[in-house]
């Protein structure tokens, strides 16, 4: 992605208050946070990839990553928008599933009195 376009989409997501954006030199990084929760999105220039963390508590919770491999990024920035609204707009819990060391969070928000998946 080039700085220009992670600049318009920083500039466009204006659904989100507390929102800024900042060039990192060769990768532009985007935050996003509402009371005690923060994504973290790291984007590097010329490339089809980026990073996505979730804080909470001002501790990381998760991590992940996306490669732009058949869809568009647009596309793919698009779903990453509409799972940080989830994240940040709602109530979330946190549940934990695997085993020993594998274990991993898992994020689910209140939507209607029903918990749903942010990712889905």
């Amino acid at each position: 992605m080039k700085k220009e376009d992670l600049e318009g989409i920083a500039k466009n997501w204006i659904e989100f208050s507390h929102l800024s954006y900042e060039d990192k030199g060769d990768a532009g990084e985007i935050r996003i946070s509402h009371e005690n929760k923060e994504v973290v999105i790291t984007v590097a220039y010329d490339c089809e990839e980026y990073f996505v963390d979730f804080n909470l508590d001002g501790k990381p919770l998760y991590a992940d990553w996306y490669e732009s491999i058949d869809d568009p990024l647009e596309e793919m920035m698009e779903y990453t928008r509409s799972i940080v609204e989830r994240y940040i707009n709602y109530p979330i819990r946190v549940k934990t599933t695997g085993w020993f060391m594998f274990k991993r969070p898992i994020i689910e928000f209140n939507d209607n009195e029903t918990w749903k998946n942010v990712f889905m």
